[in-house]
């Protein structure tokens, strides 16, 4: 499911990270969708933050996970990112570059997995 709200002139895009899904493909995803791009048309993801780094602090190792609770957070292709340990992904975009609903619908994660 994604959620989109606008606070303060920052619209914040938000889905949930699917475990069985690469973590990097849900921040490239939902940064896509949130600014109307195509991932292709992305900046490599490492270039803003270890992917590996990524993994080892938020996917779950057998029954628990290597940060139990907490957050990280970084810049990445004019957008600021945060990954919880919640398993929610969040897109932080000024109002002045907005998406309308639709566009971001249609790109989202949760839509791509349905096609």
């Amino acid at each position: 499911m994604t959620k989109r709200e606008t606070v303060s002139g920052t619209t914040t895009f938000s889905v949930r990270h699917d475990l069985a899904e690469s973590l990097v493909m849900t921040i490239a995803d939902t940064v896509a969708a949130a600014t109307g791009r195509h991932t292709d048309d992305l900046p490599a993801l490492y270039d803003a933050v270890a992917p590996g780094a990524l993994d080892a602090l938020f996917m779950p190792r057998g029954e628990t996970r290597s940060t139990p609770d907490g957050w990280l957070s970084f810049d990445y292709a004019g957008t600021h990112v945060t990954v919880a340990a919640d398993d929610e992904v969040s897109v932080h975009v000024r109002t002045d570059s907005p998406v309308d609903e639709e566009t971001f619908a249609a790109n989202s994660p949760a839509a791509v997995a349905d096609d």
